[in-house]
């Protein structure tokens, strides 16, 4: 190969990769206009723009992906046209609609969660699709829930709308999940503020938020919230007990790593004795805790990473997206502490897994992606070329997460410090504050 073939190559290389990165940004303003053009800025459009986003960004190609936002587009164009026309009857205006319309709306979220486990990482995109239609028709009838609907009807609105957050924060969409909780807000006056739901939705709330990398706003949110949900519920209710989990968990985020693992021990101890469902709560404290022990002491950590990924396999499958999380989470561990042999030995069939069961361009399998190649930096330190592929993942991941989330996600946060560490040749660890 001689020179001139080496730098064609070389340019139609970065050509393609700019090529690339352009038709991803150029597909967001076309989800906007067929968005507005379909739904006119009502309810339904929020989640249906955060929706098809990122349905574009798991399209393997970015020109499929613009072929699909172009779709869109003309489908949004179509439906205003019909509506303009009188072809087809209009969007609603605020009228009131039956109760049973709202039950109906919730009946079918839950039997949609109730389908595939509750874990939507584990279902196919068109899953997930018809997942995020559901939760559209259900969202786009809370500022029609009709005044005279009773208690019990809003509790069924609002128990399917927490659980679809939950599935949701799972799946890492958590600015979903707190647009669902916004737009559910008014329901939640209609309750009293001790109702199970109530505090329900305002754990749910705090959970996004940490997921969203805003720790502090969480914890102060949760440090109201477990006192009050004690008071009315009881110390060892299982919904006091997940609140608390979540509070040591913001805690743990902001660095304070000794007062949460303390925390999450005193929440294990009590959940021991429990049985369900205790025993799904206890296997999400222990795997929390084994990641809190391993920040601080990692030889410690392992022998709790292997009884949780044993008991989650057990309880679930080997190749649950939660029995993936605990042996992706334990070989990230390595990583950060510069343990690039045992990480490799886990990360590589975690990444395989992964990409396997939720798809090559879901969150997870990117971090997971992103870490092996970490890893692989570490084992090879010393090579220049090995240090030029690392960067150039990461850019590939960054790419791809780019699609999908916000530039401040602590997940794009996170990518971008690696790159600053790799690209100056450092082989120093990341920054402190690191999201899991």
């Amino acid at each position: 190969m001689n020179l001139w073939t080496l730098l064609l190559a070389v340019l139609t290389s970065m050509a393609a990769a700019e090529g690339t990165d352009l038709l991803r940004r150029a597909a967001r303003p076309l989800i906007h206009w067929a968005v507005l053009l379909g739904y006119e800025d009502r309810p339904r459009g929020h989640i249906r723009y955060a929706e098809y986003t990122r349905d574009t960004s798991e399209r393997r190609w970015a020109t499929a992906g613009f072929l699909y936002a172009l779709g869109l587009l003309a489908g949004g164009a179509l439906s205003r046209l019909r509506r303009t026309c009188r072809l087809s009857p209009p969007l609603p205006a605020g009228d009131e609609v039956p109760v049973a319309h709202l039950n109906g709306a919730a009946r079918a979220v839950t039997g949609s969660l109730d389908g595939f486990g509750g874990d939507l990482r584990a279902q196919a995109p068109s899953g997930r699709r018809e997942f995020g239609r559901l939760v559209g028709q259900l969202r786009s009838l809370f500022a029609l829930a009709p005044g005279t609907a009773e208690d019990a009807d809003i509790d069924v609105l609002l128990k399917a709308t927490e659980s679809a957050c939950d599935a949701y924060i799972d799946n890492r969409d958590e600015q979903i999940a707190l647009d669902l909780v916004d737009d559910a807000a008014r329901l939640l006056d209609r309750l009293d503020p001790a109702h199970p739901r109530v505090l329900g939705m305002r754990r749910v709330h705090a959970c996004a938020l940490i997921g969203l990398g805003h720790h502090a706003r969480a914890e102060t949110l949760l440090r109201d919230l477990v006192p009050a949900t004690a008071g009315a519920l009881g110390a060892d209710h299982h919904l006091t007990l997940r609140a608390e989990q979540h509070l040591y968990w913001a805690v743990n985020e902001g660095g304070r790593h000794q007062e949460a693992e303390a925390g999450l021990r005193g929440i294990a101890a009590r959940l021991r004795p429990s049985s369900e469902p205790g025993t799904a709560l206890l296997l999400h404290v222990r795997c929390k805790l084994a990641w809190t022990v391993g920040r601080q002491r990692p030889h410690e950590a392992a022998a709790e990473y292997a009884g949780v990924t044993a008991d989650r396999a057990r309880a679930l499958r080997p190749d649950h997206p939660e029995t993936l999380d605990t042996r992706f989470s334990q070989g990230k561990m390595y990583v950060l502490h510069g343990r690039s042999a045992e990480a490799l030995a886990l990360l590589e069939p975690a990444y395989r897994d992964l990409r396997r069961v939720e798809g090559a361009r879901h969150p997870d399998t990117l971090e997971a992606r992103k870490y092996l190649n970490l890893a692989r930096g570490l084992d090879d330190a010393g090579s220049r070329r090995t240090r030029r592929r690392t960067v150039r993942e990461l850019r590939r991941v960054l790419r791809a997460q780019r699609g999908r989330h916000r530039r401040d996600h602590p997940r794009v946060r996170d990518t971008r410090n690696w790159l600053a560490v790799c690209g100056a040749g450092a082989r120093r660890g990341p920054r402190r504050g690191r999201q899991r």
